[in-house]
């Protein structure tokens, strides 16, 4: 399940049916072709595969105080309005 439907009010549209598909089957041909080290990704609307450790390296550009309840464990949905869809 991808973060859509966790913040979303209804039945999953068929974006949020096909990204995880998607992610699945890019995710089997890497094992397939034998390649470590890598995740899937959407950067600009493609997918794409990145280094894995992308995610502990670098700039952070979630605002985690901003755009979460860390004691009540989910999103602050009333502070969403004027934010981006996709972070860039």
């Amino acid at each position: 399940m991808h973060l859509g439907v966790l913040t979303g009010a209804g039945v999953p549209d068929a974006v949020d049916l096909m990204v995880p598909k998607n992610y699945g089957t890019m995710t089997v041909r890497l094992i397939e072709d034998g390649s470590t080290g890598l995740m899937v990704a959407v950067q600009d609307g493609r997918y794409t595969t990145q280094p894995a450790d992308i995610s502990t390296k670098g700039e952070r550009r979630v605002d985690v105080d901003g755009m979460y309840d860390v004691d009540a464990y989910r999103p602050r949905i009333a502070r969403l309005a004027g934010t981006p869809v996709y972070l860039r």
